[in-house]
């Protein structure tokens, strides 16, 4: 049972993890397409020709918001309704993070979607992040 407890538990670090690398790679494109996101959103120029990219810095910073608002219910709710399932809102939630932040054509909507992708986050691996091994199994 207890090599079963570890498995278990490499196997969750690791799915935790990888929620945070697909999380950076939704940051880094933000990051890597301000100019683009700001002409989308009807950024105004600035007296160099370039664009105010200030709305898409905030947008990046929903990202952290998204967390703060839901470290206080995540894992009471993923303990009570099981990882499984809050594992299933966060792939949702990215799914709607990724295609929203596509499409939006407001900075308001990016802020949205920027603050939905972060809450899913925490969801599934917050009491993996802060239990023992026993709470895995």
């Amino acid at each position: 049972m207890k090599q079963k407890t570890n498995k278990m538990l490499i196997f969750t670090s690791l799915a935790a993890y990888f929620t945070y690398f697909i999380h950076g790679i939704g940051a880094s494109i933000l990051g890597q397409y301000k100019p683009e996101f700001a002409a989308a959103w009807g950024a105004k120029p600035l007296a160099d020709g370039t664009l105010d990219v200030s709305m898409v810095v905030s947008v990046i910073a929903a990202l952290g918001l998204g967390r703060l608002i839901s470290l206080p219910f995540s894992g009471p709710l993923s303990d009570k309704y099981g990882r499984k399932l809050s594992g299933i809102i966060g792939v949702l939630c990215y799914v709607a993070y990724f295609f929203g932040m596509a499409n939006s054509t407001s900075m308001a909507m990016g802020y949205a979607f920027a603050a939905v992708s972060y809450t899913h986050l925490t969801l599934p691996t917050k009491r993996i992040v802060e239990t023992s091994g026993d709470a895995v199994s």
